[in-house]
C-alpha cells in the first residue's frame, strides 16, 4: 500500500484550505465532498472528481472511484481536517461551475434564500430543490452552499441542482421580475395557501431565516406572500421544512 500522505504534504494543505476558506473554493471552483454517500451522488451526476482522500482505499463504498485519484491519509489526519462532528474517513475534491441568474430563467420554480445562515439548512434546501426540480438562489448574507457542511446536508445533490450565490436578494428579485416571475415571500401569517398561487407564470419563493424572517429590502420587491397553516402554539417551521412543504405543494 502507498505510504499515507503526511499533514505537511501540499495536497493535504490544499484540502484543509478548501475545507475552511470560502474564497479559495470560489477561486478554484473546487469544493470538498465529505462522506461516501455524497461522493456517490457527485459521481452519478458526472461531476469531475479531482482527488479522493481516505484512510482505507479498499473500502467498498468508494470502489466506484478511479484508483488513480485516490490518496491514502491516516484517519486522524482526515478527522482533523474534516469539519464534521462524525467524520466518515473519506473526503474528496470536486470541481463545480457557478451558475448565474440567467441560468434559472427557464425554471418553473426558484427558491431564494434571504440571510439563511445555517449551512445545514442551506444544504437541506438544495437537496429539496434537487428533488422537486427547482432552482436555488443563495443570496448574500446566507451560508456558503459550497461549504463542506452544506454539501453534506445536501447529500451531494448540489451536483444535481442549479445554484446561484454571491448576489443580493434585491438584485435577484429585480432580475426575476424582468424575466416574468411572480415573486412570493413565505410569511408567518396573512399569506395565501401555496396551492392557490397563480401558476400561469414561473414563481420565485423567498424564504428568510426562522428568527428574522424576510428583510425589508426583500419585502419591497415582492408580489405577494404564502403562509402555511399550523396549529397553535406552533408559529413557524424550520426554513428547510417550509421549503419542502411549499415546493412539493407547488408540484401538485
Amino acid at each position: 500500500m502507498t505510504a499515507p500522505l503526511s499533514p505537511s504534504n501540499p495536497r493535504i494543505k490544499r484540502l484543509a484550505r478548501l475545507v475552511r476558506d470560502r474564497s479559495a473554493r470560489r477561486d478554484e471552483h473546487t469544493l470538498v465532498v465529505d462522506g461516501p454517500r455524497a461522493l456517490r451522488t457527485f459521481a452519478d451526476c458526472g461531476a469531475t472528481l479531482e482527488s479522493v482522500f481516505t484512510d482505507d482505499p479498499e473500502r467498498n463504498d468508494v470502489e466506484f472511484i478511479d484508483p488513480a485519484v485516490v490518496h491514502v491519509v491516516e484517519r486522524h489526519v482526515l478527522d482533523r481536517i474534516s469539519d464534521a462532528a462524525s467524520a466518515q474517513g473519506v473526503l474528496a475534491l470536486a470541481q463545480f461551475e457557478p451558475c448565474v441568474l440567467d441560468d434559472l430563467d427557464d425554471a418553473n420554480v426558484v427558491v431564494l434564500l434571504d440571510a439563511v445562515q445555517d449551512p445545514g439548512n442551506v444544504g437541506a434546501v438544495v437537496r429539496i430543490a434537487a428533488a422537486t426540480g427547482a432552482g436555488v438562489v443563495v443570496a448574500n448574507g446566507s451560508a456558503d452552499p459550497y461549504s463542506p457542511r452544506a454539501v453534506r446536508a445536501s447529500a451531494g445533490n448540489i451536483a444535481a441542482t442549479r445554484v446561484v450565490d454571491g448576489v443580493s436578494a434585491a438584485d435577484a428579485l429585480r432580475h426575476f421580475e424582468t424575466a416574468g416571475f411572480s415573486r412570493i415571500g413565505a410569511a408567518m401569517a396573512g399569506g395565501d395557501d401555496p396551492r392557490e398561487l397563480d401558476r400561469s407564470r414561473p414563481v420565485v419563493i423567498v424564504l428568510g431565516s426562522e428568527g428574522a424572517g424576510l428583510s425589508d429590502e426583500v419585502e419591497a420587491h415582492l408580489d405577494g406572500h404564502v403562509t402555511l397553516s399550523m396549529r397553535a402554539p406552533v408559529e413557524s417551521l424550520n426554513v428547510a421544512v417550509t421549503a419542502g412543504i411549499v415546493l412539493y405543494q407547488l408540484r401538485t
